[in-house]
């Protein structure tokens, strides 16, 4: 079933198997005549393939990070920030007890179908997470002087268990998306014993998940 931006829809456990969800990001870039027209008029190079992260932040009843985890020495000296925390992202894929799981960076979106991918395990979540923020990242878009408003048929979606699909958002050529980076797509909640789906499609100059992040740290506590 297809949602609009700003509706609510309640998962319905006994419609749905909900112990493992999938929630999906897919996208396309523009098509390349458009593409090559565009680089002509304004003279520019060939520009490089749009590459959307998908992430999600896990907070508490308060609306906030918990865990914020630690910075890991990968090889080479490369290091990862806020890996094992309540962000799940290409560098730090799953919670450490694999209740969120991420498929892993898809660079250029080819493909059919969903391009990334997160399986959660719904029945299973701790109970100190009461929503999951559906975030979306542009790569290197203000680098590369990319947005949402030059993206084509993007949607997130959630499939149950037995990948019957519950529901799908669309979110593409909407004017209101240019100069954004990043996008808040949506939202699952807590109600009651059960969860809702928010479609939200909250646009983001920034392209920095660590500037997303600020409004949900309690650097208080």
């Amino acid at each position: 079933m297809k949602i609009q931006k700003g509706s609510t829809f309640y998962i319905d456990a006994d419609q749905f198997d909900l112990s493992q969800i999938r929630v999906g990001l897919g996208w396309d870039m523009r098509k390349k005549a458009q593409l090559g027209l565009l680089r002509k008029i304004k003279g520019e190079k060939k520009p490089k393939d749009f590459d959307l992260d998908l992430l999600a932040f896990l907070l508490d009843e308060k609306g906030k990070l918990r865990n914020l985890g630690h910075t890991k020495e990968m090889k080479r000296g490369f290091k990862v920030p806020l890996f094992g925390s309540d962000i799940i992202h290409f560098n730090n894929l799953k919670l450490p007890d694999e209740t969120v799981i991420h498929s892993g960076d898809n660079p250029n979106g080819e493909g059919p179908g969903d391009d990334e991918q997160l399986i959660i395990h719904l029945d299973k979540l701790a109970p100190r997470y009461h929503q999951i923020l559906f975030f979306v990242i542009i790569f290197e878009a203000q680098e590369r002087k990319q947005h949402f408003g030059m993206v084509e048929n993007a949607f997130i979606r959630a499939l149950d268990a037995n990948q019957e699909e519950i529901l799908q958002f669309d979110l593409s050529n909407d004017d209101s998306y240019t100069d954004k980076c990043s996008m808040l797509f949506a939202r699952i909640f807590r109600h009651g014993d059960g969860w809702d789906f928010e479609a939200i499609g909250q646009g983001y100059k920034t392209d920095s998940f660590v500037d997303l992040m600020r409004q949900y740290v309690d650097f208080e506590s």
